[in-house]
């Protein structure tokens, strides 16, 4: 539920005229385009008019707008650090105020710590309510709702109206949280009587009052005011604002705590169409920040439509396949795609000023708004065939699922992860082409993660540890087998294709190697159910081999500099105090000597990269020109992989850092990584997820990362796990990342075995399937070539040598691989 726990942010003094310089005429341009709502267009002239500025009163504009502009749009980061310019140049009050200006944004981006540690002492501040309220918000989110409450109570002893309404609420939602509810529902009383009847926020402090008396097992009363609060915002907002979208949530979720499950079916069905109507209205006029803010906050708020359960099967197939996509799209800006377009661009700002006018409007005034923005919207989606694809995209439900089976035996499983009576819990649906959707219950979430593989290890101490016994426990347990897959595949004829979706913990774990009661099913992973409906067999086209690495020389890098070098990786593991030295690969390679020989005389373009020149920039430049790509070198994730979703807080929205933490190693790392002025000018080596998301990678049919650890990350709230999340939202088809870290040899045998079906024209699938059958028979003599360094020579030399391998049956070595999206 949203609570207005954070202040407005402060208007700074006011600005006397100024002559029509360079800077004016840009930084006025600007302003015009922020006043139209066309944030980043505003950003654009504001960046401009930053070069311009030299006067200390110029930059302070400048830095201010921008700050302003990047959190209208969401981008929370250059947000914060255009407030931080502003606190190096500050002193006192002014000062003060720019913290408190910052405080919002780190409560908006989990940064708790921070508010305390900037507000709690200070002295004399220009707005003390601003202060108390929002440090009180941050003492709650630290589970310090004692002192949080003390705050509140100094706030609501100003005589200040307005201020009394936001810490009244605030005391509610902290009593709340509590557990006590009599109290809260006081306050919130209380808070309702300092609302005028025609104040918009009345009806939302009534919504979460009608919360509260659910709690209290008032449910007549609960009903009744949630009803109020509907029947008003109905009447002066329409069905289309926010806020009535978000009370027809409260009110299933009133009626399911009654235990009215029927009802609460309703209205959380007509809640998610007003809900996914909303999203795919809004989302094409957003920034990727402001989608992923948004979805932080309404993801967790939609899964709760999976309470009713069995009730309606169907519907929650909806919900899943649709949480599932959202944010494969977040990556699509129709604003860059526009504005190649000198018409379409003024079709697109025409579109965001009229959305921008709707905001304040009235009811009447709004339909007129909403349908003048409709009637241009339609033109854009003729004219932008990306942005039409998006909308189709975004309307796959599970009718258009079943249409994409291509017979009656098939089937599509999604894993869902939900909050149920104060616990998590796991289900599946399945849905067939001719077949109902069938509702499964599985499990807790504890269940699972702390279920012990064949009596040992918890199956989260299996996933995290990288010792060969604890593999090889996760894909011999029948037991655990049949806790995921047994009610699901039972049913399910002979000889199907089973594609899934994984949700929560099935993210890091192979459950696709582990349904061992029926061999005869084939098992597909997929990122998205969408993925059915859009699948193309494509013809394999340009192939991209890099590998046997040279980590230690960065010597390529260094003869193409670049002035903006991103080096997130590498600073992000500094920060963390990780300390490495990436070894070289022995088999890596011979791995792309044996897929080259393989597909010598296929006529496919190719172009190969190892030792120095596979370096980051050059990975930039070529990744998004080839259609298949294997990467052979190491792989990381830092982080934590627990599965947890804090649905008590779910109107925060955190700083999104997790595919910063994980990546792929590059040429000249172990030396370009290091924090020094010689390295500024090149990139780090470290080719992050985030970066790879920034990548237009639509061609790019295939990629096989064969490394360590490329599929491995925590689980984030769109659904994905770290790289495979990265490549996904760049466009990305099938990829094939590994979950632990691999053998070298035994690597190098699969993705020759793999490329080797590929070339005789199987499906990628069959492909991986059998050479992992053939690396589990293996019982042979391998010669592997590599490279060793002399120090007295200073230089390298290839080096070969016989070994004989006998023990590749081991889920350790064939096992670590899956393949996403690969279905042709």
């Amino acid at each position: 539920m949203k609570w207005p726990f954070l202040s407005v942010l402060l208007v700074f003094w006011g600005q006397s005229a100024f002559p029509q310089s360079d800077f004016t005429k840009i930084y006025n341009a600007g302003q015009t385009a922020e006043s139209k709502g066309q944030y980043q267009k505003a950003i654009i002239q504001y960046c401009k008019a930053e070069k311009k500025a030299v006067k200390a009163f110029e930059k302070n504009r400048v830095y201010q707008a921008l700050a302003n502009n990047y959190k209208a749009i969401s981008d929370y980061n250059h947000a914060i650090s255009y407030y931080n310019k502003l606190l190096s140049i500050y002193k006192g009050a002014n000062q003060q105020r720019v913290l408190l200006n910052l405080s919002d944004l780190w409560l908006l981006t989990g940064q708790y710590r921070k508010v305390v540690d900037n507000l709690k002492d200070m002295q004399q501040s220009p707005d003390e309510s601003v202060r108390l309220t929002n440090l009180s918000a941050a003492y709650l989110r630290l589970g310090r709702q004692t002192e949080a409450l003390s705050l509140l109570n100094q706030v609501l002893a100003s005589a200040d109206t307005t201020k009394q309404r936001i810490a009244l609420q605030n005391k509610g939602y902290t009593l709340w949280s509590m557990g006590r509810l009599t109290e809260a529902d006081s306050a919130l009383q209380t808070a309702l009587q300092l609302f005028g009847n025609t104040d918009p926020k009345r009806y939302v402090c009534l919504a979460n009052l009608a919360k509260v008396q659910a709690g209290n097992g008032l449910f007549d009363k609960a009903i009744s005011s949630i009803d109020q609060a509907l029947e008003w915002q109905l009447k002066n907002l329409g069905n289309k604002h926010f806020d009535y979208i978000i009370s027809l949530r409260k009110k299933a979720e009133i009626l399911q705590s009654a235990k009215k499950t029927g009802d609460a079916a309703i209205f959380f069905k007509l809640y998610f169409q007003h809900e996914s109507r909303y999203i795919i209205e809004n989302f094409a006029y957003m920034t990727e920040n402001e989608r992923l803010n948004f979805w932080h906050s309404q993801k967790p708020l939609i899964d709760e439509c999976y309470c009713i359960e069995a009730q309606d099967p169907d519907f929650l197939f909806d919900v899943a396949v649709f949480s599932k996509s959202v944010l494969t799209q977040a990556n699509r800006n129709f604003a860059t795609l526009a504005a190649a377009d000198s018409n379409i661009a003024k079709l697109y700002d025409s579109i965001l000023e009229i959305r921008n006018s709707a905001r304040n409007a009235s009811v009447s005034e709004r339909t007129a708004f909403d349908n003048r923005s409709e009637a241009l919207e339609t033109q854009l989606a003729d004219k932008l065939p990306s942005l039409r694809k998006f909308y189709a995209d975004l309307k796959i439900d599970g009718k258009e699922i079943r249409k994409a089976l291509k017979n009656n035996n098939d089937a599509v499983v999604e894993f869902i992860y939900y909050p149920r009576n104060d616990t998590m819990q796991y289900a599946a649906l399945v849905i067939r082409k001719t077949k109902p959707v069938r509702f499964v219950p599985l499990f807790a979430g504890n269940d699972i993660e702390k279920h012990r593989a064949n009596g040992r290890a918890t199956v989260m101490e299996c996933i995290k540890s990288n010792r060969q016994n604890f593999k090889n426990m996760l894909f011999s347990d029948t037991l655990l087998a049949e806790m995921i897959w047994g009610k699901i595949v039972d049913g399910i004829p002979q000889n199907a294709n089973v594609y899934f979706t994984p949700d929560g913990i099935f993210h890091n774990l192979g459950i696709e190697y582990m349904c061992f009661q029926r061999p005869d099913l084939r098992i597909y992973r997929l990122s998205s159910a969408q993925t059915l409906c859009r699948a193309k067999s494509k013809k394999p086209g340009a192939i991209l081999l890099v590998g046997g690495l040279d980590y230690n020389d960065a010597s390529e890098s260094l003869q193409h500099p670049d002035t903006l070098p991103v080096r997130l990786g590498s600073q992000m593991l500094a920060r963390n105090d990780h300390k490495l030295n990436w070894r070289y690969l022995p088999n890596s390679l011979s791995e792309i000597d044996s897929v080259e020989a393989i597909i010598d005389g296929s006529g496919l373009h190719r172009q190969r990269a190892e030792r120095t020149a596979g370096t980051e920039d050059f990975m930039k430049r070529n990744l998004p020109l080839t259609e298949t790509a294997l990467i052979s070198t190491h792989g990381y994730t830092f982080g934590s992989l627990d599965v947890k979703n804090d649905y008590s807080m779910a109107d925060n929205i955190t700083a999104d850092s997790t595919m910063s933490l994980c990546g792929i190693i590059l040429s000249g790392a172990n030396s370009a990584s290091q924090q020094n002025s010689a390295n500024t000018v090149i990139e780090d080596g470290y080719l992050t997820a985030l970066e790879l998301s920034e990548l237009n990678l639509s061609n790019l049919n295939l990629v096989i990362l064969s490394a360590c650890q490329t599929g491995l990350g925590q689980v984030s709230i769109d659904g994905v796990a770290g790289i495979p999340r990265g490549l996904k939202k760049a466009g990305a088809n099938a990829i094939l990342v590994s979950l632990w870290e691999v053998d070298d040899l035994a690597t190098r045998l699969l993705m020759t075995g793999f490329f080797e079906g590929l070339n005789l024209g199987l499906p990628k699938q069959e492909a991986l399937r059998r050479a992992q059958e053939r690396l589990r028979g293996y019982n042979e003599t391998v010669r592997r070539r590599g490279s060793s360094f002399s120090p007295s020579r200073m230089s390298s030399t290839t080096i070969e040598e016989v070994i004989k391998i006998d023990y590749f049956d081991n889920p350790y070595y064939w096992a670590p691989f899956i393949l996403i999206d690969g279905i042709n």
